[in-house]
């Protein structure tokens, strides 16, 4: 399904909603003519009516085949009124063809119900789609496809909760004791730690300067692309500012993190960059970083970064 849809495609969606709906109001208003026409009589029309607002009702919430099974309860009822009315009371005078009519509206009544709710659910699932498409996009970096730093502090806490429930876990099956946010680097099992990283290109604003917006561009994409092959699936990856980069590796002490560290400064000395169409130069570039792992260096999204931060401040690249 596309996330946009075309004007033809609208129409044809409108048409069929107005249909549908229409549908419903037929069968409603039909319902209504039989109850007024044969209420002098019979007393007990009213009832029906409602059974008939009732299953249409229950159709457009649970579906067409819930309405459907309704209907079915209420042709059951209804039948077994007037099988009463004529075997036990004696009294003919409650059926005629128009009692008819109330086995083909119960049924009737269930099943545009139920097709009008499931048009008007798959609308919705359509929108509820799109729109979270576009909230996926409002939370990602353009330039890159990694998220933004909005949606890498959400990441950040999820993963900092996640790591605590793991220790909270094991210590109320009595293998530890205190508090996650008090747990040593010695005592942690691998699950209750992550490490946040942070790293940015060293003298970036120069490179621009030198080389041009374009050039730029393909830095910051080829740095994006060798965070896919130097990280796992699991980490996550974002570009949190014009030339700034953070990684939240969960399950990662600080000596694991250092690989990534050493993988990624191996793929930025071996970058190349066309200079004018004509030619391939090589260039040296420095990243710098700055680390921190939970909880011994922090237990909020807020202290961990700021942590992180900090560290990267101290490296010269």
């Amino acid at each position: 399904m596309t996330n946009q849809e075309n004007p033809s495609e609208r129409q044809d969606s409108q048409r069929k909603l107005d249909m549908r709906f229409l549908c419903a109001v037929i069968v409603l208003v039909v319902a209504q003519f039989v109850t007024l026409f044969s209420q002098p009589t019979r007393p007990f029309t009213y009832i029906w009516y409602s059974m008939c607002v009732g299953v249409l009702i229950i159709g457009y919430v649970r579906g067409r085949v819930f309405g459907l099974l309704m209907s079915l309860v209420a042709v059951f009822l209804f039948g077994s009124f007037n099988m009463y009315q004529f075997f036990v009371a004696h009294d003919t005078s409650q059926l005629s063809t128009v009692d008819a009519l109330w086995f083909f509206l119960f049924p009737l009544c269930g099943f545009t119900g139920g097709l009008l709710g499931d048009f008007v659910r798959g609308l919705l699932t359509r929108y509820e789609a799109v729109y979270g498409s576009v909230d996926e996009l409002l939370l990602a970096d353009p330039l890159t496809g990694l998220m933004n730093a909005k949606r890498f502090f959400f990441d950040l806490q999820e993963e900092l909760e996640r790591a605590k429930r793991h220790f909270i876990r094991r210590e109320r099956a009595g293998e530890a004791s205190g508090t996650w946010e008090s747990l040593s680097a010695e005592q942690a099992n691998i699950n209750e730690v992550l490490t946040v990283m942070l790293f940015e290109i060293v003298h970036f604003n120069e490179f621009v300067t030198l080389y041009g917006e374009q050039q730029s561009n393909k830095l910051l994409a080829t740095i994006s692309e060798e965070l896919q092959h130097v990280t796992r699936p699991s980490d996550r990856k974002a570009r949190i500012d014009r030339a700034r980069f953070a990684l939240i590796l969960p399950e990662t002490p600080p000596q694991n993190a250092t690989i990534v560290r050493n993988r990624l400064n191996e793929a930025i000395d071996s970058f190349q960059m066309t200079v004018r169409e004509t030619r391939t130069r090589q260039v040296t570039l420095k990243l710098r970083f700055g680390m921190a792992t939970a909880p011994q260096q922090g237990a909020t999204a807020e202290d961990l970064f700021a942590t992180a931060e900090r560290e990267l401040s101290f490296d010269l690249g």
